[in-house]
Protein backbone atom coordinates (compact mmCIF):
# COMPACT_ATOMS: atom_id res chain seq x y z
CA UNK A 1 0.00 0.00 0.00
CA UNK A 2 2.99 2.68 1.53
CA UNK A 3 4.36 1.52 -2.42
CA UNK A 4 1.42 2.41 -4.27
CA UNK A 5 0.90 5.67 -2.45
CA UNK A 6 4.28 6.81 -3.80
CA UNK A 7 3.85 5.60 -7.07
CA UNK A 8 0.21 8.10 -6.92
CA UNK A 9 1.87 10.47 -5.17
CA UNK A 10 5.08 10.50 -8.08
CA UNK A 11 2.68 10.45 -10.71
CA UNK A 12 0.44 13.39 -9.87
CA UNK A 13 3.33 15.47 -9.34
CA UNK A 14 4.90 14.78 -12.47
CA UNK A 15 0.91 15.78 -13.95
CA UNK A 16 1.23 18.82 -12.13
CA UNK A 17 4.63 19.20 -13.83
CA UNK A 18 3.35 18.82 -16.96
CA UNK A 19 0.23 21.13 -16.59
CA UNK A 20 2.66 23.98 -14.89
CA UNK A 21 4.59 24.02 -18.02
CA UNK A 22 1.83 24.07 -20.50
CA UNK A 23 -0.22 26.54 -17.95
CA UNK A 24 2.84 28.67 -18.03
CA UNK A 25 3.35 28.81 -21.94
CA UNK A 26 0.14 30.37 -22.23
CA UNK A 27 1.03 32.44 -19.49
CA UNK A 28 2.80 34.47 -21.34
CA UNK A 29 0.84 36.97 -22.48
CA UNK A 30 0.14 37.61 -19.05
CA UNK A 31 1.44 40.71 -17.02
CA UNK A 32 3.20 38.16 -14.30
CA UNK A 33 5.21 35.75 -16.08
CA UNK A 34 4.85 33.48 -13.29
CA UNK A 35 8.02 31.22 -13.16
CA UNK A 36 7.92 27.22 -14.06
CA UNK A 37 11.34 26.73 -11.99
CA UNK A 38 12.80 27.95 -9.02
CA UNK A 39 14.73 26.74 -6.11
CA UNK A 40 11.03 25.62 -4.50
CA UNK A 41 9.76 23.98 -7.82
CA UNK A 42 13.23 22.25 -7.87
CA UNK A 43 13.70 21.16 -4.25
CA UNK A 44 10.03 19.63 -4.47
CA UNK A 45 11.03 17.48 -7.63
CA UNK A 46 13.96 16.43 -6.01
CA UNK A 47 12.51 15.12 -2.95
CA UNK A 48 9.09 13.91 -4.38
CA UNK A 49 10.78 11.58 -6.40
CA UNK A 50 14.05 10.77 -4.55
CA UNK A 51 16.45 11.56 -6.95
CA UNK A 52 19.84 10.33 -6.45
CA UNK A 53 21.48 11.24 -9.74
CA UNK A 54 21.61 14.27 -12.10
CA UNK A 55 20.49 11.44 -14.62
CA UNK A 56 17.29 11.13 -13.02
CA UNK A 57 16.25 15.36 -13.21
CA UNK A 58 16.04 16.32 -16.87
CA UNK A 59 13.29 14.11 -17.88
CA UNK A 60 11.13 15.69 -14.74
CA UNK A 61 11.81 18.91 -15.58
CA UNK A 62 8.66 21.14 -16.90
CA UNK A 63 8.83 20.90 -21.55
CA UNK A 64 9.85 24.76 -21.78
CA UNK A 65 12.87 24.59 -19.72
CA UNK A 66 13.90 21.52 -21.37
CA UNK A 67 13.88 23.69 -24.58
CA UNK A 68 15.79 26.50 -23.38
CA UNK A 69 19.68 24.70 -23.26
CA UNK A 70 23.36 25.45 -24.30
CA UNK A 71 26.22 23.11 -24.40
CA UNK A 72 29.76 23.75 -23.62
CA UNK A 73 31.90 21.80 -25.30
CA UNK A 74 34.76 23.54 -23.61
CA UNK A 75 37.83 23.50 -26.57
CA UNK A 76 39.39 26.83 -26.24
CA UNK A 77 39.34 28.33 -29.76
CA UNK A 78 39.13 32.22 -29.42
CA UNK A 79 35.85 33.37 -30.77
CA UNK A 80 35.20 34.07 -34.17
CA UNK A 81 35.60 37.83 -34.30
CA UNK A 82 38.19 37.66 -31.77
CA UNK A 83 36.70 37.32 -28.68
CA UNK A 84 38.60 36.18 -25.94
CA UNK A 85 38.36 32.86 -23.89
CA UNK A 86 38.41 32.12 -19.80
CA UNK A 87 42.41 30.95 -18.80
CA UNK A 88 40.75 28.98 -16.21
CA UNK A 89 37.34 27.32 -16.19
CA UNK A 90 36.16 25.17 -12.65
CA UNK A 91 33.35 23.38 -14.92
CA UNK A 92 34.17 19.99 -16.74
CA UNK A 93 33.43 19.88 -20.33
CA UNK A 94 34.00 17.97 -23.66
CA UNK A 95 32.63 17.50 -26.85
CA UNK A 96 31.16 14.62 -26.62
CA UNK A 97 29.92 15.31 -23.06
CA UNK A 98 29.42 18.67 -22.51
CA UNK A 99 27.92 20.78 -20.17
CA UNK A 100 24.70 21.79 -20.24
CA UNK A 101 22.67 24.90 -18.85
CA UNK A 102 18.84 25.03 -18.73
CA UNK A 103 17.06 27.98 -17.45
CA UNK A 104 13.60 29.83 -17.02
CA UNK A 105 13.05 32.70 -19.61
CA UNK A 106 10.52 33.92 -17.10
CA UNK A 107 13.10 34.42 -13.71
CA UNK A 108 16.18 33.36 -15.26
CA UNK A 109 16.56 30.14 -12.74
CA UNK A 110 19.31 28.21 -14.09
CA UNK A 111 20.87 24.55 -13.82
CA UNK A 112 23.59 23.35 -15.31
CA UNK A 113 25.66 19.94 -14.84
CA UNK A 114 28.20 18.05 -16.67
CA UNK A 115 28.25 14.67 -18.68
CA UNK A 116 29.34 12.28 -15.44
CA UNK A 117 31.92 11.26 -17.17
CA UNK A 118 34.93 9.13 -15.28
CA UNK A 119 37.36 11.73 -15.85
CA UNK A 120 34.75 14.91 -15.16
CA UNK A 121 35.16 16.51 -11.81
CA UNK A 122 31.75 17.25 -9.74
CA UNK A 123 29.82 14.75 -12.18
CA UNK A 124 26.76 14.60 -9.96
CA UNK A 125 26.85 18.08 -8.84
CA UNK A 126 24.13 20.14 -10.00
CA UNK A 127 25.07 24.39 -9.74
CA UNK A 128 21.89 27.12 -10.18
CA UNK A 129 22.33 30.64 -10.44
CA UNK A 130 19.13 32.34 -9.74
CA UNK A 131 17.84 36.02 -9.86
CA UNK A 132 15.41 37.76 -6.62
CA UNK A 133 13.24 39.26 -9.28
CA UNK A 134 12.30 41.12 -5.66
CA UNK A 135 15.58 42.60 -4.38
CA UNK A 136 17.83 42.33 -7.33
CA UNK A 137 20.07 39.90 -6.52
CA UNK A 138 21.57 36.81 -8.05
CA UNK A 139 22.46 34.22 -5.69
CA UNK A 140 24.57 31.11 -6.52
CA UNK A 141 23.73 27.62 -4.96
CA UNK A 142 24.11 23.66 -5.27
CA UNK A 143 23.00 20.25 -4.95
CA UNK A 144 24.87 16.86 -4.17
CA UNK A 145 23.70 13.98 -4.94
CA UNK A 146 26.32 12.42 -3.73
CA UNK A 147 28.80 12.84 -1.14
CA UNK A 148 32.47 11.81 0.02
CA UNK A 149 33.05 11.17 3.53
CA UNK A 150 34.68 14.48 3.77
CA UNK A 151 31.49 16.22 3.02
CA UNK A 152 29.40 14.03 5.04
CA UNK A 153 31.54 14.56 8.48
CA UNK A 154 31.12 18.53 7.41
CA UNK A 155 27.26 18.25 7.83
CA UNK A 156 26.43 18.04 4.13
CA UNK A 157 22.78 17.04 3.03
CA UNK A 158 22.58 14.74 -0.66
CA UNK A 159 19.72 16.06 -2.47
CA UNK A 160 19.33 19.21 -0.97
CA UNK A 161 19.55 22.43 -2.40
CA UNK A 162 22.64 24.93 -0.26
CA UNK A 163 24.25 28.19 -0.74
CA UNK A 164 27.65 28.03 -2.61
CA UNK A 165 30.40 30.35 -2.11
CA UNK A 166 32.98 28.54 -3.71
CA UNK A 167 32.17 30.12 -7.33
CA UNK A 168 32.56 34.14 -6.50
CA UNK A 169 36.43 33.87 -7.34
CA UNK A 170 34.53 33.24 -11.21
CA UNK A 171 31.02 35.38 -10.62
CA UNK A 172 33.07 37.78 -8.77
CA UNK A 173 30.97 39.47 -5.15
CA UNK A 174 27.24 40.38 -6.58
CA UNK A 175 27.60 36.29 -7.90
CA UNK A 176 26.52 37.64 -11.39
CA UNK A 177 26.37 35.72 -14.69
CA UNK A 178 29.46 34.79 -17.30
CA UNK A 179 28.44 34.45 -21.15
CA UNK A 180 30.94 35.78 -23.94
CA UNK A 181 29.22 38.59 -26.16
CA UNK A 182 26.89 38.23 -29.09
CA UNK A 183 27.41 36.89 -31.57
CA UNK A 184 30.34 35.06 -30.00
CA UNK A 185 30.06 32.67 -27.50
CA UNK A 186 33.57 30.36 -27.18
CA UNK A 187 33.58 26.73 -25.96
CA UNK A 188 29.77 26.78 -26.70
CA UNK A 189 28.54 24.82 -29.21
CA UNK A 190 27.05 27.32 -31.77
CA UNK A 191 29.78 29.54 -30.70
CA UNK A 192 29.27 31.63 -33.96
CA UNK A 193 25.72 33.11 -34.17
CA UNK A 194 24.31 29.58 -32.86
CA UNK A 195 25.18 28.43 -35.89
CA UNK A 196 26.11 25.45 -37.21
CA UNK A 197 25.61 24.63 -41.09
CA UNK A 198 27.99 27.09 -42.47
CA UNK A 199 30.45 24.48 -43.57
CA UNK A 200 32.94 27.81 -44.90
CA UNK A 201 33.02 28.66 -41.57
CA UNK A 202 36.65 26.65 -39.79
CA UNK A 203 34.59 26.79 -36.67
CA UNK A 204 31.16 25.71 -37.50
CA UNK A 205 32.81 23.16 -39.69
CA UNK A 206 34.58 22.01 -36.60
CA UNK A 207 31.73 22.07 -34.25
CA UNK A 208 28.88 20.20 -37.00
CA UNK A 209 31.12 17.27 -36.85
CA UNK A 210 31.84 17.19 -32.96
CA UNK A 211 27.96 17.56 -32.53
CA UNK A 212 26.70 15.27 -34.83
CA UNK A 213 29.06 12.55 -33.30
CA UNK A 214 28.04 13.79 -29.52
CA UNK A 215 24.47 12.96 -31.12
CA UNK A 216 24.57 9.86 -32.38
CA UNK A 217 26.23 8.59 -29.24
CA UNK A 218 25.48 10.38 -25.63
CA UNK A 219 23.12 12.86 -26.77
CA UNK A 220 20.01 10.69 -27.59
CA UNK A 221 20.58 7.82 -24.87
CA UNK A 222 22.30 9.26 -21.94
CA UNK A 223 19.93 10.39 -19.52
CA UNK A 224 21.37 13.37 -19.23
CA UNK A 225 20.73 14.57 -22.64
CA UNK A 226 17.75 12.51 -24.36
CA UNK A 227 15.65 14.25 -22.71
CA UNK A 228 16.29 17.67 -23.81
CA UNK A 229 16.80 16.14 -27.80
CA UNK A 230 13.21 14.42 -27.25
CA UNK A 231 11.26 14.42 -30.47
CA UNK A 232 8.22 15.78 -29.57
CA UNK A 233 9.39 18.80 -27.84
CA UNK A 234 10.00 20.91 -31.00
CA UNK A 235 6.72 19.52 -32.26
CA UNK A 236 4.45 20.70 -29.04
CA UNK A 237 5.99 23.54 -29.01
CA UNK A 238 6.99 25.10 -32.26
CA UNK A 239 4.71 22.61 -34.11
CA UNK A 240 8.11 21.43 -35.69
CA UNK A 241 9.54 18.30 -36.47
CA UNK A 242 13.49 18.33 -34.67
CA UNK A 243 16.18 18.92 -37.17
CA UNK A 244 19.44 17.92 -37.84
CA UNK A 245 21.16 21.22 -35.65
CA UNK A 246 18.26 21.35 -32.97
CA UNK A 247 18.55 23.84 -30.94
CA UNK A 248 20.44 25.46 -32.58
CA UNK A 249 19.53 27.61 -35.97
CA UNK A 250 18.29 25.63 -38.58
CA UNK A 251 20.32 27.32 -41.54
CA UNK A 252 22.62 30.21 -41.79
CA UNK A 253 20.27 31.88 -43.46
CA UNK A 254 20.33 36.39 -43.23
CA UNK A 255 16.92 37.19 -44.60
CA UNK A 256 15.16 39.22 -42.56
CA UNK A 257 11.61 37.12 -42.60
CA UNK A 258 13.52 33.86 -42.32
CA UNK A 259 11.75 31.83 -39.62
CA UNK A 260 15.67 29.92 -38.14
CA UNK A 261 16.65 33.68 -37.41
CA UNK A 262 13.68 33.50 -34.37
CA UNK A 263 15.02 33.64 -31.17
CA UNK A 264 13.42 30.75 -30.22
CA UNK A 265 16.24 29.07 -32.45
CA UNK A 266 19.04 30.58 -30.92
CA UNK A 267 19.54 29.94 -27.51
CA UNK A 268 22.87 31.72 -26.84
CA UNK A 269 21.00 34.37 -28.37
CA UNK A 270 18.31 34.59 -25.88
CA UNK A 271 20.67 33.42 -22.97
CA UNK A 272 22.56 36.64 -23.30
CA UNK A 273 19.68 38.81 -23.59
CA UNK A 274 18.32 37.42 -20.60
CA UNK A 275 21.51 37.61 -18.58
CA UNK A 276 22.22 41.11 -19.58
CA UNK A 277 18.55 42.37 -18.76
CA UNK A 278 19.23 40.71 -15.33
CA UNK A 279 22.39 41.98 -14.45
CA UNK A 280 21.03 45.36 -15.78
CA UNK A 281 18.09 45.24 -13.10
CA UNK A 282 21.12 44.18 -10.05
CA UNK A 283 23.67 47.06 -11.42
CA UNK A 284 20.87 49.98 -11.46
CA UNK A 285 19.45 48.54 -7.79
CA UNK A 286 23.17 48.97 -5.95
CA UNK A 287 23.44 52.02 -8.15
CA UNK A 288 20.36 53.41 -7.19
CA UNK A 289 20.37 52.86 -3.58
CA UNK A 290 23.88 54.16 -3.39
CA UNK A 291 24.07 57.65 -1.24
CA UNK A 292 26.08 59.34 -4.94
CA UNK A 293 23.37 58.43 -6.97
CA UNK A 294 21.03 61.97 -6.43
CA UNK A 295 24.41 64.02 -7.23
CA UNK A 296 25.86 62.13 -9.47
CA UNK A 297 22.66 60.80 -11.60
CA UNK A 298 22.75 63.29 -14.65
CA UNK A 299 25.88 63.27 -15.25
CA UNK A 300 26.31 59.76 -15.06
CA UNK A 301 23.23 59.28 -17.93
CA UNK A 302 24.91 62.60 -20.33
CA UNK A 303 28.10 60.06 -19.99
CA UNK A 304 26.76 57.31 -20.97
CA UNK A 305 24.60 58.26 -24.03
CA UNK A 306 27.69 60.56 -25.03
CA UNK A 307 26.12 63.74 -25.68
CA UNK A 308 28.23 66.37 -26.72
CA UNK A 309 27.56 69.86 -24.49
CA UNK A 310 24.93 72.17 -26.14
CA UNK A 311 26.49 75.44 -26.86
CA UNK A 312 23.52 77.09 -25.17
CA UNK A 313 25.02 75.82 -21.93
CA UNK A 314 28.87 76.29 -21.38
CA UNK A 315 28.03 77.80 -18.14
CA UNK A 316 27.12 74.43 -16.78
CA UNK A 317 29.59 72.43 -18.13
CA UNK A 318 32.24 74.69 -16.35
CA UNK A 319 30.15 74.82 -13.08
CA UNK A 320 30.21 71.32 -13.24
CA UNK A 321 33.97 70.81 -14.16
CA UNK A 322 34.64 73.32 -11.23
CA UNK A 323 32.39 71.65 -9.05
CA UNK A 324 33.27 68.05 -9.09
CA UNK A 325 36.63 66.61 -9.08
CA UNK A 326 36.50 63.44 -11.23
CA UNK A 327 38.07 61.44 -14.19
CA UNK A 328 37.15 62.59 -17.55
CA UNK A 329 37.10 61.24 -20.80
CA UNK A 330 36.59 64.17 -23.08
CA UNK A 331 36.74 67.46 -20.75
CA UNK A 332 34.77 69.39 -23.14
CA UNK A 333 31.64 67.06 -22.97
CA UNK A 334 31.87 66.11 -19.29
CA UNK A 335 31.91 62.65 -20.55
CA UNK A 336 33.34 60.54 -17.11
CA UNK A 337 35.78 58.01 -17.96
CA UNK A 338 34.01 54.61 -18.50
CA UNK A 339 35.40 52.83 -15.54
CA UNK A 340 34.68 56.01 -13.28
CA UNK A 341 31.00 55.49 -13.91
CA UNK A 342 30.70 52.67 -11.81
CA UNK A 343 33.28 53.61 -9.37
CA UNK A 344 30.85 56.22 -8.26
CA UNK A 345 28.61 53.65 -6.79
CA UNK A 346 31.87 51.55 -4.72
CA UNK A 347 31.60 49.04 -8.36
CA UNK A 348 33.58 47.97 -10.71
CA UNK A 349 33.49 47.32 -14.98
CA UNK A 350 33.96 43.56 -13.91
CA UNK A 351 30.83 44.02 -12.23
CA UNK A 352 28.89 45.58 -14.76
CA UNK A 353 30.10 44.01 -18.31
CA UNK A 354 29.41 39.92 -18.01
CA UNK A 355 31.51 38.52 -20.88
CA UNK A 356 34.45 37.52 -18.83
CA UNK A 357 34.85 35.72 -15.30
CA UNK A 358 35.00 38.48 -12.86
CA UNK A 359 39.08 38.48 -12.41
CA UNK A 360 39.78 37.95 -16.35
CA UNK A 361 42.38 40.04 -17.47
CA UNK A 362 40.34 41.62 -20.58
CA UNK A 363 38.54 43.84 -18.19
CA UNK A 364 42.09 45.87 -17.60
CA UNK A 365 42.12 46.23 -21.50
CA UNK A 366 41.09 50.12 -22.71
CA UNK A 367 41.26 50.68 -26.49
CA UNK A 368 39.07 47.92 -28.49
CA UNK A 369 39.71 49.74 -31.64
CA UNK A 370 42.31 47.08 -33.02
CA UNK A 371 39.74 43.92 -31.70
CA UNK A 372 35.67 45.57 -31.14
CA UNK A 373 35.21 42.30 -28.89
CA UNK A 374 36.79 43.55 -26.43
CA UNK A 375 36.33 46.16 -23.23
CA UNK A 376 37.33 49.44 -24.06
CA UNK A 377 36.99 52.40 -26.18
CA UNK A 378 36.69 52.88 -29.99
CA UNK A 379 37.41 56.49 -29.83
CA UNK A 380 34.65 58.38 -27.24
CA UNK A 381 32.55 54.86 -27.64
CA UNK A 382 33.36 52.19 -24.69
CA UNK A 383 32.62 48.90 -26.29
CA UNK A 384 30.07 47.73 -23.08
CA UNK A 385 28.81 44.41 -23.23
CA UNK A 386 25.84 44.08 -25.90
CA UNK A 387 23.47 40.95 -25.71
CA UNK A 388 22.37 40.87 -29.70
CA UNK A 389 19.49 44.10 -29.00
CA UNK A 390 20.71 46.56 -26.27
CA UNK A 391 23.91 47.15 -24.51
CA UNK A 392 24.16 47.36 -20.83
CA UNK A 393 24.61 51.10 -21.52
CA UNK A 394 20.96 51.11 -22.94
CA UNK A 395 19.60 49.41 -20.48
CA UNK A 396 20.80 51.68 -17.89
CA UNK A 397 19.80 54.51 -20.17
CA UNK A 398 16.59 53.90 -19.99
CA UNK A 399 16.26 52.99 -15.89
CA UNK A 400 17.75 56.16 -14.70
CA UNK A 401 15.42 58.03 -17.57
CA UNK A 402 12.51 55.69 -16.23
CA UNK A 403 13.79 57.09 -12.61
CA UNK A 404 14.04 60.53 -13.21
CA UNK A 405 10.75 60.78 -15.27
CA UNK A 406 9.30 60.23 -11.17
CA UNK A 407 10.58 63.32 -10.13
CA UNK A 408 10.74 65.51 -13.38
CA UNK A 409 7.69 64.30 -15.25
CA UNK A 410 7.69 67.56 -17.74
CA UNK A 411 11.56 67.28 -18.59
CA UNK A 412 11.76 62.92 -18.66
CA UNK A 413 8.25 62.25 -19.03
CA UNK A 414 7.77 61.84 -22.78
CA UNK A 415 11.50 59.83 -23.67
CA UNK A 416 10.46 56.63 -25.70
CA UNK A 417 12.30 53.39 -25.23
CA UNK A 418 12.35 50.23 -27.54
CA UNK A 419 11.53 46.92 -27.31
CA UNK A 420 11.34 43.40 -28.80
CA UNK A 421 7.59 43.11 -29.59
CA UNK A 422 7.50 46.27 -31.34
CA UNK A 423 10.81 45.83 -33.30
CA UNK A 424 9.79 42.42 -34.60
CA UNK A 425 6.13 42.45 -34.55
CA UNK A 426 5.84 43.25 -38.50
CA UNK A 427 7.95 39.91 -39.45
CA UNK A 428 4.95 37.96 -38.86
CA UNK A 429 6.04 34.52 -39.83
CA UNK A 430 9.19 34.80 -37.12
CA UNK A 431 6.69 36.59 -34.80
CA UNK A 432 4.69 33.50 -34.25
CA UNK A 433 7.73 32.07 -32.84
CA UNK A 434 9.03 34.49 -30.37
CA UNK A 435 5.78 36.89 -29.17
CA UNK A 436 5.91 34.96 -25.59
CA UNK A 437 9.74 35.32 -25.54
CA UNK A 438 10.21 38.88 -26.67
CA UNK A 439 6.84 40.02 -23.98
CA UNK A 440 9.14 38.08 -21.42
CA UNK A 441 12.53 39.92 -21.97
CA UNK A 442 10.28 43.68 -22.63
CA UNK A 443 8.84 42.99 -19.17
CA UNK A 444 12.44 42.83 -17.64
CA UNK A 445 13.99 45.62 -19.38
CA UNK A 446 13.31 48.17 -22.51
CA UNK A 447 16.11 50.32 -23.60
CA UNK A 448 17.42 53.72 -25.34
CA UNK A 449 19.35 53.49 -28.42
CA UNK A 450 22.68 55.33 -28.73
CA UNK A 451 24.92 55.88 -32.01
CA UNK A 452 28.36 53.88 -31.97
CA UNK A 453 30.93 53.52 -34.46
CA UNK A 454 29.90 52.29 -38.07
CA UNK A 455 33.00 49.96 -37.30
CA UNK A 456 31.25 47.61 -35.33
CA UNK A 457 28.10 46.94 -37.43
CA UNK A 458 29.03 44.35 -39.58
CA UNK A 459 30.63 41.90 -36.82
CA UNK A 460 27.90 43.06 -34.49
CA UNK A 461 24.64 42.71 -36.07
CA UNK A 462 23.91 45.94 -35.02
CA UNK A 463 20.31 47.45 -36.51
CA UNK A 464 21.40 50.99 -38.52
CA UNK A 465 20.93 54.21 -36.70
CA UNK A 466 17.46 55.66 -38.02
CA UNK A 467 16.80 59.39 -38.22
CA UNK A 468 14.07 58.73 -35.62
CA UNK A 469 16.76 57.51 -33.26
CA UNK A 470 18.90 60.44 -33.96
CA UNK A 471 15.95 62.69 -33.58
CA UNK A 472 15.01 61.06 -29.99
CA UNK A 473 19.01 60.96 -29.02
CA UNK A 474 19.78 64.52 -29.44
CA UNK A 475 15.79 65.06 -27.79
CA UNK A 476 17.39 63.41 -25.02
CA UNK A 477 20.82 64.60 -24.90
CA UNK A 478 19.00 68.31 -24.59
CA UNK A 479 16.83 67.20 -21.74
CA UNK A 480 19.85 65.57 -19.50
CA UNK A 481 21.68 69.10 -20.14
CA UNK A 482 18.62 71.01 -19.32
CA UNK A 483 18.14 68.58 -15.84
CA UNK A 484 21.77 69.27 -15.08
CA UNK A 485 21.45 72.63 -15.78
CA UNK A 486 18.65 73.06 -13.17
CA UNK A 487 20.86 71.12 -10.75
CA UNK A 488 23.83 73.27 -10.62
CA UNK A 489 23.41 76.36 -12.04
CA UNK A 490 21.76 78.56 -9.22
Amino acid sequence: MKNFLKIVLNLTCLGISVFYGSFNLRAYTRSDFRPMLDSGVLQSIIDTHDITSIDQLPLLLPSEIKSNFVLKHGVKREGERGHLVEKKVSQSSDPHLPRVILWDESNGYSVSYNGGGDDQTAKNRLDILSFDLRNKKFQLNTVHFQLNEEEIRSGQIAGKIVSDSSCTECHGPNSRPIFSMYPDWPAFYGSDNDELNNSNVYVQELENKDYQAFLNNEGRTNQRYAPLFNANLPRDLYGLDIWATYPYRQNTSTEAKEISRSFAFRPGLRLGILYNRLNAQSIFSMIKSHKNYDRYKGLVLHSLLQCDWSPSFPKTRDVIRKAISIRFKRTEHLQINYNEIFKLFDLKLNDVDIRYSYNHQGYSNEDASKNIMQTGYIGHYFNSYFDGTATIDELLIAAIVKDLSLTHENIFGDVKFRGLVNKYQHLAERFKYDENIFKAFDQKGLWFPIPYPKVIFVQHHRETFTQEMKDDYRKLCGKTTEYLKRQFVK
